[in-house]
């Protein structure tokens, strides 16, 4: 309802300056200094190089967290003593654990001081220290503490000057905070992405080759992962990687870094960890994921892993990281070609499965793995002395079902399939269809005495590569499964190509999508922080401008609006005064009334807004809530004077929303409205300056309203029915 603050204070500070035109000050040549700076450390040094002008205090300091480590830095600006120094920032580290609950490792603190201690101090006892936390919301990240003999410390004017340091500061640290949290993890799944896995990478490789302790790398990815895409959709993939994540994050330690590195492959990287703690946590993880079932949509499923896992030894030092990164992505390359659901790791030579019950595809001296299945015994002995002197592996069955229990078992394991026709207990042409739903890679060959041209047709239809008749010629034989097999060595390629190529185009469709999302959030973030920074410049309270964004997505959910238009009725309502940007300090911060030349410039700031954002396609919609704010359903409104629904549906909106507020939020010029007033007075309003409809959607959602604007409620109200 009301535009613009009002101040009550029109005492002129030291040096001519009322508190207001110092406070404004501040935020203009501060905002900016903390907007461009790159760290929190430059930040502290910006804030701190403004509370030096401000204050003229002879010791200024700052503490803040970052991560799990701190800043602290501290300027003398006047002669102190070495007990005088060291007494000042063992307070203000005790100011920021009693106010936060947390304290400051002093081994993880950075500290940097400006100035030297000598024998001349402050005056022993007559120096006087001022705390002033810096908050978001009623979380304390740091502390600023100013010292100086009491004749020499800042009047009240500057003091709330050093509190509104405090308070821009707070913004700035935690945009900044969002911004790298946002770097470093991946939009869909929430693990860590691959710009962070590399750093951190980097970081353990150079702690375990210092100090000479073991680490290890673990790679992994889901099986069979491009069937459940194609089956279920892209969709149902994205909802199973999440819960995977979530699983996986559950299994491992609290020092270990859980990344995903492309598609479905993930990294961990344990610290300090040998071959077998890396092997207990992989079959760990292993049991968990084939231990559960994943809803997606509807249904579910159950899905299996395959880890390739790499350690590095100090006394073996590896050239770089990046070795060890890819001895991984061999050892997973080989996990797969194992059977799948198992673990290997790295060394040089063999890599043998992890899991016992792993069945490896091939022998490492087998030219490739066959099933043979005949009822005749003495056929089936011709054919594997025949084929083992040529370097297969051969395993044989007398009966469809000892056949099927084979393949069943070893699912994925067989290259080739040998296959009679006419079996004791059914048809062979069963085998095979069963032969290819478990593997469709596996290449089948009948064998058969019946070999009449339906029989052919019909193992063909049903996958055969080739149809052979008995009685078998050993060279057409030898000549039909060398031909199978390489057959299946270029299916196996191109299929390989393939996923790799569509693996990629989805790895770059991800990194894209990726790339969007991050550009979209720290679109948001830096919104959130300039709308921030003018809601400082007019000396408001309580984030009022992301208070308001909330409560309008609360009222517009509430009317059904949902998706892409929810959003930019968000973006709407937080950007709704951003034209004020263009209104003088001299009118917008003016302590008094209005003159009505000074109201009509007033006026203009939802033009001026409207004109700062109408060019940007991400921000049109918002723009036009921007224009539209201040019209009434009457007509009465302003800039155009629309009536009714010819007003923007979001501005309609953010107006109850906006008046609701601003009499249910304190101001130094008047209390707050009870809620029953508060809305009491949204309801006379319906049908004058505001729509009806809204009206009707605000008074069923009053409660969430009041829930999550945390005005300071001072009675209680009923849910409207």
């Amino acid at each position: 309802m009301n535009e613009r603050p009002m101040h009550t204070s029109e005492d002129p500070g030291p040096a001519g300056q009322r508190p207001d035109d110092l406070q404004n000050l501040l935020t203009r040549r501060l905002g900016g200094a903390l907007l461009a700076s790159g760290d929190t450390r430059s930040m502290l040094a910006a804030a701190l190089a403004a509370l030096k002008d401000v204050t003229g205090c002879a010791l200024l300091g700052i503490v803040a967290e970052e991560k799990e480590e701190g800043v602290l830095l501290i300027e003398l600006a006047a002669p102190v003593t070495p007990k005088e120094l060291h007494d000042f920032e063992s307070r203000l580290l005790h100011a920021h654990q009693r106010a936060s609950g947390r304290s400051l490792d002093r081994s993880r603190l950075r500290q940097e001081r400006n100035g030297f201690a000598t024998e001349d101090g402050l005056g022993g006892e007559r120096t006087t220290l001022a705390e002033f936390p810096i908050a978001i919301a009623d979380t304390v990240i740091g502390m600023i503490a100013i010292a100086g003999c009491r004749e020499t410390l800042p009047d009240a004017n500057r003091l709330a000057a050093v509190r509104h340091v405090a308070g821009l500061l707070a913004v700035a640290l935690q945009a900044a905070a969002n911004l790298r949290d946002l770097a470093a993890h991946d939009p869909l799944t929430g693990a860590y992405n691959r710009r962070h896995l590399e750093n951190e990478l980097q970081r353990a490789w150079q702690f375990s080759s210092r100090y000479k302790t073991a680490m290890a790398v673990m790679m992994m990815d889901i099986d069979l992962f491009k069937d459940i895409n194609d089956q279920w959709g892209h969709r149902a993939g994205d909802v199973l990687l999440k819960d995977v994540v979530n699983t996986l994050r559950a299994g491992i330690r609290a020092t270990d870094t859980l990344a995903r590195f492309g598609g479905d492959e993930f990294v961990i990287i344990l610290p300090q960890a040998n071959e077998a703690e890396a092997l207990v946590l992989a079959r760990r993880l292993l049991e968990a994921i084939r231990g559960r079932s994943f809803a997606i949509g509807p249904s579910t499923v159950s899905v299996t892993m395959s880890i390739g896992i790499a350690v590095h030894d100090p006394l073996q030092p590896l050239p770089d990281w990046e070795e060890l990164l890819h001895r991984a992505d061999q050892a997973l390359f080989r996990s797969k070609k194992f059977g799948r659901n198992n673990a290997l790791v790295w060394r040089a030579g063999a890599m043998e499965p992890a899991e016992p019950d792993a069945t490896p595809t091939t022998a490492a001296d087998s030219k490739g793995r066959i099933l043979a299945l005949d009822d005749e015994e003495y056929i089936l002995m011709v054919l594997r002395r025949l084929l083992e002197n040529q370097g297969y592996t051969v395993d044989c069955a007398q009966t469809l079902s000892e056949a099927r229990e084979q393949l069943k078992k070893s699912r994925a394991a067989y290259d080739l399939l040998l296959c009679d026709l006419w079996l004791p207990d059914g048809d062979g042409l069963d085998l095979l269809r069963l032969a290819h739903e478990l593997d469709p890679s596996i290449v089948s060959l009948v064998i058969t005495g019946q070999a009449t041209t339906d029989n052919a047709i019909n193992a063909l239809r049903q996958g055969a590569y080739d149809f052979i008749q008995k009685p078998v010629i050993p060279d057409t034989l030898l000549a039909a499964v060398d031909r199978a097999l390489r057959f299946r060595k270029l299916t196996m390629e191109n299929k390989r190509y393939r996923d790799y190529l569509e693996d990629m185009v989805r790895a770059k469709h991800s990194e894209v999508t990726q790339a969007l999302d991050e550009i979209k959030k720290a679109y948001e973030f830096s919104l959130e922080t300039m709308v921030a920074m003018l809601d400082a410049r007019e000396f408001e309270t309580g984030r009022h401008s992301v208070r308001v964004r909330d409560l309008t997505l609360v009222l517009a959910r509430r009317m059904g609006l949902q998706g892409a238009e929810l959003e930019e009725i968000g973006r709407g309502a937080l950007l709704h005064d951003i034209g004020k940007i263009g209104i003088p300090d001299s009118i917008l911060l003016k302590p008094g009334k209005l003159t009505e030349d000074e109201w009509m410039i007033m006026r203009k700031h939802p033009e001026i807004g409207y004109r700062f954002l109408k060019n940007s396609a991400f921000l049109e919609t918002a723009a036009g809530i921007v224009l539209s704010h201040h019209e009434r359903w009457d007509g009465e409104g302003y800039p155009h004077r629309l009536r009714g629904e010819a007003i923007n549906l979001g501005a309609r909106i953010f107006a109850v929303i906006d008046a609701y507020d601003a009499m249910r939020s304190p101001r130094v010029y008047k209390h707050a409205v009870t809620t029953e007033a508060a809305v009491a007075e949204v309801l006379a309003e319906s049908g004058r300056q505001f729509d009806p409809n809204v009206v009707s959607a605000f008074q069923q959602c009053i409660q969430e309203l009041e829930q999550t604007g945390r005005w300071s409620a001072t009675a209680s109200i009923s849910p409207a029915g």
